[in-house]
Parts: structure tokens; C-alpha cells; sequence
């Protein structure tokens, strides 16, 4: 999935990116009788952007129970590999509030 689907839709950004990565993932589980996947080996392999969203995925591999989201992972996620994600977005939002503005509005 490109992180710059639904640029110009309403829920893009904060939630609706986030909500997007999880349904990707959990969508999986529709396909794996068709495609024969493995999906007790999943890797979630990302670039950039999509490398910090690999990352906040990442963070939610262990939740039982959906948070403010309201979304959960229903498919399990063994490992993750961020290719130049961002790492430390509130040391990045000191210094430009900008990436958190793309962050938010898509």
C-alpha cells in the first residue's frame, strides 16, 4: 500500500493512515488460503515513510485489546525491518514540524 493513498480523502492522516496500515496487514488472513501464505512468518518490510509506519506497527505487534483506535491486529507479525524510518519522531518534532503536519493531514 502507498502511505500516499487517499492524499485528498477525509481520514487521511491521523487515524486514517494508521487504520489503513492495520487493515492492510489484517487483510492478509482474507487471502492466505487463496495464495497458500505462511502467515505465522509474516515480515513487514518498509522504506522511508513506510519504514516509520513498519515501526508504529511494530509497537502494536504485542496489544491484546484495540486502543483509541479502535483497531487491533488479528493477523501475527513475527518481525519488522524499517529501511530509513523514522526513529525518534518527537526528537524530529523539535527540530521541524513539518514531517508531524504530513504526518497528521496525509
Amino acid at each position: 500500500m502507498s502511505k500516499d493513498r487517499r492524499v485528498e480523502e477525509d481520514g487521511r492522516g491521523w487515524t486514517g493512515t494508521f487504520h489503513d496500515v492495520i487493515d492492510a496487514v489484517n487483510h492478509l488472513s482474507n487471502l492466505d488460503d487463496r495464495f497458500q501464505l505462511d502467515l505465522s512468518r509474516l515480515v513487514i518490510l518498509r522504506h522511508s515513510a513506510g519504514g516509520h509506519l513498519a515501526l508504529w506497527l511494530a509497537s502494536r505487534m504485542n496489544k491484546v485489546h484495540t486502543d483509541d483506535l479502535g483497531k487491533s491486529l488479528v493477523v501475527p507479525i513475527q518481525s519488522v525491518i524499517s529501511l530509513v524510518g523514522v526513529e525518534r519522531i518527537r526528537e524530529l518534532s523539535y527540530r521541524s514540524d513539518t514531517y508531524l503536519y504530513y504526518l497528521r493531514s496525509g
